[in-house]
C-alpha cells in the first residue's frame, strides 16, 4: 500500500524512514509501514498477555451502549479492537494528530484529526465518555498537567480514564549483565531522555502521575506495574493484578510478546533517529549502530535485562462539589 495514501498527510524521507513533515520535533517518531508493525506487536504484548483484556473498568450503558474515546489512536489497532466487540455495545471515537488508520473501520467506530496535544478542543463531546483511553504517549505530551485535566472534561460523569505506558528505561538486576550489553542500553536511555528532553516532550515515565491524576480531578485511582522480561515469552507482576483482571484468551498466541516489536533492524532507530541527529550530534550510522546492538541484546535468549508497563485506572466523580470544580480550575 502507499503511505502516503494510507497516512493522507504530508510525509518528508529522512534517514530513510517516512515523517510527518509539518510536525517537525512534536513528532519525531516515522510514520511508515515498519512503524505501524512496530506499534501494533507493542499493542498486542500489552493487551493479549496476562492480564489480558482491552480494558479494565466496569462500564455503564447509556441507551444500550457505551462511549469510549480512543486519544492518541496511532493506527488504530486498540479502537478497532474494542468497536469489533459488539457494534451495539460500542460507540468509538479515536482521535490523533495525524490520520495514520487504515481504510477499513467498523460501523461503531469514527476516527477524527485534531491536535489533542495543543488544542483544547478536540472536537468531541466534553462530560460524555464512559471510558477514555490513552496508552504509549510518552515523548510526546510537553505538558501534563494539562493533558490529563483535558482527559477528565471528556470522561462522563462517574466514567473511566485508563492509562498504559511503557517506561523505556532499561533495568537490570543481573551483577553478571553482559557489559557490551549493559553499554548499549545505556547509551540508547542517556540519550534518549536528554533529546526528548531537549526536544520539550520528555519520554521518562512520570512517577508522579498518581498526584497529576488527583490534580485533574479523578478519584479511586489504581496502578498496576508489570515487569517486561527480555528472557522469558511471558509478563511477570511486581505489583497485585487488578482483582477483576481477566486470563489470557486461549486463542492468542503467547509468541507475540516484545521481541516482535523491538527485536528486528529498525525498530530502536525508529525511537532515537529524528532525536538524536537533531539534538546530540550524532549520525545515522551511529544511530543504525546502537539499533543492531539492541537488536542483538534483545533476542538473546538469556538477556537480563528488562522494562516495566504501567497501567492506570481512575474515576471522575459522578457529581462534582462546588469545591472541586474551583480547585481544579485550570
Amino acid at each position: 500500500m502507499d503511505i502516503h495514501a494510507m497516512l493522507n498527510v504530508p510525509t518528508v524521507s529522512i534517514n530513510g524512514r517516512e515523517y510527518y513533515s509539518s510536525a517537525g520535533p512534536a513528532f519525531p517518531l516515522p510514520l511508515d509501514k515498519d512503524e505501524s508493525e512496530r506499534l501494533d506487536f507493542l499493542n498486542i504484548m500489552i493487551y493479549y498477555k496476562q492480564p489480558a483484556q482491552l480494558y479494565r473498568s466496569r462500564l455503564s450503558r447509556v441507551n444500550g451502549y457505551a462511549r469510549v474515546l480512543d486519544v492518541g489512536a496511532g493506527t488504530g489497532w486498540w479502537a478497532n479492537r474494542v468497536a469489533e466487540r459488539d457494534e451495539k455495545a460500542y460507540r468509538v471515537v479515536g482521535i490523533d494528530v495525524v490520520s495514520h488508520w487504515p481504510p477499513f473501520r467498523f460501523n461503531n467506530l469514527e476516527f477524527i484529526q485534531v491536535n489533542f496535544l495543543a488544542s483544547d478542543n478536540w472536537l468531541v463531546e466534553t462530560d460524555h465518555f464512559q471510558l477514555v483511553h490513552a496508552a504509549l504517549l510518552c515523548g510526546c505530551i510537553p505538558d501534563y498537567s494539562a493533558f490529563y485535566r483535558r482527559l477528565q472534561r471528556h470522561v462522563a460523569p462517574g466514567g473511566f480514564c485508563e492509562l498504559i505506558e511503557i517506561d523505556w528505561r532499561p533495568r537490570c538486576d543481573d551483577s553478571n549483565r553482559p557489559p557490551h550489553e549493559a553499554a548499549a542500553f545505556r547509551e540508547f536511555w542517556d540519550n534518549l531522555d536528554a533529546a526528548s528532553r531537549q526536544a520539550g516532550r520528555p519520554i521518562a515515565y512520570r512517577e508522579d502521575t498518581d498526584a497529576l491524576l488527583e490534580q485533574a480531578g479523578f478519584v479511586n485511582i489504581g496502578h498496576e506495574q508489570v515487569r517486561i522480561l527480555l528472557n522469558s515469552d511471558h509478563l511477570a507482576p511486581v505489583s497485585p493484578p487488578s482483582p477483576t483482571a481477566a486470563a489470557a484468551p486461549s486463542n492468542q498466541a503467547i509468541a507475540n510478546d516484545f521481541r516482535l516489536a523491538m527485536g528486528y533492524r529498525g525498530s530502536w532507530s525508529a525511537m532515537c533517529m529524528e532525536l538524536f541527529t537533531r539534538y546530540r550530534g550524532w549520525t545515522p550510522a551511529d544511530v543504525d549502530y546502537l539499533d543492531e546492538r539492541l537488536v542483538e541484546a534483545v533476542n538473546r535468549f538469556l538477556c537480563p535485562f528488562y522494562f516495566h508497563l504501567h497501567f492506570w485506572t481512575a474515576q471522575k466523580p459522578s457529581t462534582q462539589s462546588p469545591h472541586t470544580r474551583l480547585r481544579q480550575a485550570p
